[in-house]
């Protein structure tokens, strides 16, 4: 499924497989999610830029997906390019609203880049960073 919102082509792909999921180089930021073996994890693979023109579908995502009753997140950023304040603020969004919902969320996969923003703005202290979504997953698994 994909759709254009303020003037930028957002592809969305869904499955229980990244396989179906292609980068398209004229979109600026690509979300994808896929459930976990076990069924009650879902990973949210962001690609390219968060930013103010990008953040707020992240946010409608996420809370469609917390109203069909997900709660534990694994958000893969590895190949997340940039993050600006308005990213941060989705991000610490999900968070807020992960732990409402009594749920988990961890990050996994961040490049030097996104890392030392995190760390610059004192992110990195709010939230479980993981090097590898399979350490992410361990850690959100066992919640």
């Amino acid at each position: 499924m994909s759709f254009v919102t303020s003037g930028l082509m957002i592809k969305m792909c869904f499955g229980s497989s990244r396989d179906g999921c292609r980068w398209n180089r004229r979109t600026r930021m690509n979300i994808s999610e896929t459930i976990h073996e076990g069924g009650d994890i879902t990973i949210v693979t962001i690609e390219g830029r968060l930013d103010a023109n990008t953040s707020s579908v992240l946010e409608s995502r996420f809370v469609e997906l917390t109203e069909q009753g997900r709660r534990k997140f694994v958000f893969e950023l590895q190949g997340l390019e940039y993050v600006s304040s308005a990213g941060l603020r989705s991000l610490l969004l999900a968070a807020k609203k992960t732990k409402t919902l009594q749920g988990k969320l961890a990050l996994a996969g961040m490049n030097e880049n996104v890392r030392e923003v995190f760390d610059m703005s004192g992110f990195s202290a709010i939230f479980s960073i993981y090097g590898t979504e399979a350490e992410a997953l361990a850690a959100v698994q066992g919640a």
